[in-house]
C-alpha cells in the first residue's frame, strides 16, 4: 500500500518482516540495518548522501525473464546449492541469459519514487510504464548513465524495453509493503562454484562477488523499465559514497 506523501515529516517504527526460504535473505542478513532506513554498515556515511538510501523494488514489480514472460519479483525462483537448474534465467542487456542466485527481502515504512514514462517512439505511443522504487535505486539512462530515483525528474529520458522514454510524471510516495532485490549470476557460477556452496555461505559470495557478470550484465527489466539487480545498486552506491559518477559504470 502506498500514498502520496503531503510533504511532512513522516517517522514510523521499522517493520522486520525478512523470508526465511532458502536463497531468500533478509536484508539484514548481508550486512544492512533496517531502522526507518536503509544503511550499509560497510558503506555508511556520516554526512548522509545518496550512499544512505535504499536500493529495492516494490513488491510486484514484473521482472522481464529471458522467455519474455514476465513474474512478479517476489515470486522469481533462485537457483540454490541443492538444486543449481531451478533457478529462473534472465536475459541480459547483452542477449545472454543469467540467472537468479539470490533475493533479499525486508518490509518498513519507507518513501519511495514513483516514476511514469511513455515511450518516445510512435510505434509505442500508447504504451506506458510505472515503476515504484527506493530513493537510492538507480535506473539506465541512455546506454550507460544510472541514475539514482531521487534525482529523476519529469522530463528525463530512461531506457525501457521500447528504447528510451520520457518520464511524464515522478512522485514521492509512502510505501509501507515488502521491497525485494535479486542477485544475478552467469551459467559458470550456477554450473562450478554454487554446487560447492552451503546455505550458510552462499550471501557471502551473492554479497561480495559480480558472481561471473560484467556490471551491465547485471541489468534487468522491472515493469518494463531497464534497472540492475543487488550487484549494481550496491556497487553503484559504493561509487556514490566515494563521490564518483556512475556514467561509465555499465
Amino acid at each position: 500500500m502506498s500514498k502520496i506523501l503531503d510533504g511532512r515529516p513522516q517517522n514510523k517504527p521499522s517493520i522486520k518482516d525478512p523470508l526465511k526460504e532458502r536463497g531468500i535473505f533478509s536484508l539484514e542478513s548481508i550486512g544492512r540495518i533496517i531502522s526507518g532506513r536503509l544503511v550499509d554498515v560497510d558503506l555508511a556515511d556520516p554526512g548522509g548522501s545518496v550512499a544512505d538510501l535504499p536500493t529495492c523494488f516494490a513488491k510486484g514489480t514484473e521482472i522481464m525473464l529471458a522467455d519474455g514472460r514476465s513474474k512478479p519479483i517476489e515470486l522469481l525462483i533462485p537457483a540454490t546449492p541443492n538444486d543449481p537448474t531451478a533457478g529462473d534465467a534472465l536475459l541480459s542487456i547483452d542477449g545472454q541469459k543469467v540467472y537468479v542466485v539470490g533475493m533479499v527481502s525486508g518490509r518498513r515504512p519507507e518513501p519511495c519514487v514513483r516514476i511514469t514514462a511513455k515511450p518516445t517512439s510512435p510505434e509505442f505511443k500508447n504504451e506506458q510504464f510505472v515503476l515504484t522504487i527506493s530513493l537510492g535505486h538507480t535506473v539506465l539512462v541512455g546506454l550507460s548513465r544510472m541514475v539514482h530515483a531521487i534525482f529523476l525528474r519529469t522530463g528525463d529520458y530512461i531506457s525501457t524495453i521500447y528504447g528510451q522514454a520520457m518520464i511524464t510524471k515522478r512522485e514521492l510516495v509512502e510505501y509501507d509493503d515488502e521491497v525485494w532485490n535479486i542477485y544475478l549470476a552467469s551459467i559458470g557460477f550456477i554450473h562450478e562454484i554454487l554446487p560447492t556452496l552451503t546455505a550458510e555461505r552462499l550471501y557471502y559470495h551473492v554479497a561480495n562477488s559480480s558472481l561471473g557478470l560484467t556490471p551491465r550484465q547485471h541489468l534487468i527489466c522491472g515493469n518494463g523499465i531497464l534497472s540492475g539487480d543487488l550487484y549494481i545498486q550496491t556497487h553503484g552506491t559504493e561509487l556514490a559514497r566515494l563521490g564518483q559518477n556512475l556514467t561509465s559504470f555499465v
